[in-house]
């Protein structure tokens, strides 16, 4: 490399190294970039076979949001859902809105690994009832440690609580 006179490095040097370096971390990024989409896919594919619901809870302005496959439990199209907590807890019957306050008042409480876990029934628009079981967690705290946001995913259990209700009616006779 040619130095100046006075011992300094020539521009032309300069500015062609920082090309190769802006290069190299252009060519970085863009294999990151493919690493989080592919890794995001695997996820939603995960979510998918499983068939399960998202959901993300801000607990300071009572926001949920519930993904797609929410509306698909209820013979909807797969479309994300904005709702409140409160508005949720109006589709339960009163014992199961209570099971619910009462897990995310405990994973709320929870300095801890913040689990919330519920079972619990949601009214469909024909009257009839949806068995859920709501698994997730506390992901962000205020600095006093306050519980502001909630993610976890749900997923439509009526069919297995039907084969059991079947079960014990069975037992029951003999």
């Amino acid at each position: 490399m040619k130095k100046a006179s006075g011992g300094k490095k020539e521009p032309e040097a300069d500015v062609s190294r920082l090309r190769h370096e802006l290069e190299t971390q252009r060519i970085e990024l863009q294999h990151m970039r493919r690493e989080l989409v592919s890794s995001e896919e695997r996820a939603q594919q995960a979510i998918d076979a499983a068939n399960l619901a998202v959901w993300d809870y801000e607990l300071v302005t009572d926001r949920l949001y519930l993904s797609g496959t929410w509306a698909t439990f209820f013979g909807g199209r797969n479309k994300p859902t904005l709702t409140t907590m409160r508005e949720l807890l109006e589709l339960m019957p009163e014992e199961d809105q209570r099971v619910v306050e009462n897990s995310i008042a405990r994973a709320a409480g929870n300095r801890g690994v913040a689990l919330c876990r519920a079972t619990h029934r949601v009214r469909k628009p024909d009257g009839s009832y949806l068995w859920i079981r709501d698994e997730g967690k506390v992901v962000e705290r205020d600095q006093s440690g306050q519980a502001l946001r909630m993610i976890g995913v749900m997923r439509d259990i009526t069919e297995r609580k039907r084969v059991e209700s079947e079960l014990l009616a069975r037992e029951a006779r003999y």
